[in-house]
């Protein structure tokens, strides 16, 4: 709203006051991203692996984590958690991906990073045991699923610090880890979602559970608003650098050429040189 209202009285410099050049221009157009129901377009990619053993399906990873996107979701297998997820994080790392989210928000190209966790999948070794109640198994789905959502959250967040506190090369001051930290939980907060969904619909539907963001549906939905919101963002940024680097170096010649018809407009008396003997 700041952006519009300031875009909104430099475009009145060009149209009232006695310094108005609406006369000298054509027309004024202004073109920024303005679809805020853009279409979501998903994109499946291989997952990571060797790049020397398979350059070219690694090869597609790198070619689409180089582009800008509203999500990047990270599929990860439950028992990936249990041995960090490593391989995962050093990609990651070496692609720009977490630089990217703690540069300033309107800069990203990366709107938000998403771990994704197949409940269903997780859980399936467990409710599949006929020795197991039906209580028993409901429970443990039950329990299952918030806390891969604590644990993908965890990961992140302790992957963000040690990245960070690898770029600082040992030598941060106190004061500097606790910038770190703090820097970490607002990426945490603003760039990051985790989510545990039944991929197959089966689990929530067996055991009436009734939650949303626990299904596939809950997750598009997510994909969806966080892609509107990514626009939003796109969008600020965008008029913030029409006005930035366009309006308002033009409103100060605008305000140059008023001061010098301001100038000419005095009454005053110029002597001409005196010619030399």
């Amino acid at each position: 709203s700041g952006s519009l209202e300031k875009l909104q009285q430099l475009l009145l410099l060009h149209t009232i006051g006695a310094w108005s050049h609406w006369g000298a221009l054509a027309k004024v157009e202004l073109i920024v991203p303005s679809r805020l129901e853009q279409p979501l377009r998903l994109q499946d990619i291989p997952g990571f692996g060797d790049v020397g053993l398979d350059p070219f399906r690694q090869s597609l990873v790198t070619e689409a984590l180089q582009k800008p996107v509203s999500m990047l979701a990270l599929v990860l297998k439950g028992a990936r958690l249990e041995d960090d997820a490593n391989p995962a994080a050093v990609r990651l790392d070496k692609l720009g991906v977490f630089d990217d989210l703690f540069g300033l928000e309107k800069m990203r190209r990366v709107g938000k990073l998403a771990t994704v966790v197949a409940l269903d999948w997780d859980v399936e070794q467990y409710v599949s045991q006929d020795a197991n109640s039906y209580d028993d198994r409901r429970g443990c789905v039950m329990d299952r699923q918030p806390k891969k959502l604590k644990a993908c959250t965890k990961w992140f967040r302790a992957k963000l610090n040690e990245i960070m506190k690898k770029r600082l090369k040992q030598q941060a001051t106190k004061e500097e880890k606790e910038r770190i930290k703090e820097r970490v939980a607002v990426v945490v907060e603003s760039a990051f979602e985790a989510y545990c969904v039944d991929v197959r619909g089966q689990v929530v539907e067996r055991y009436g559970i009734d939650e949303p963001s626990w299904t596939m549906g809950g997750l598009l939905q997510a994909m969806l608003d966080n892609n509107s919101n990514n626009l939003q963002r796109l969008q600020v940024a965008c008029l913030e650098e029409v006005v930035n680097d366009c309006l308002i170096p033009f409103a100060t010649r605008l305000e140059e050429l008023g001061l010098i018809r301001e100038i000419a407009k005095s009454e005053f008396e110029v002597r001409p040189l005196k010619e030399k003997e």
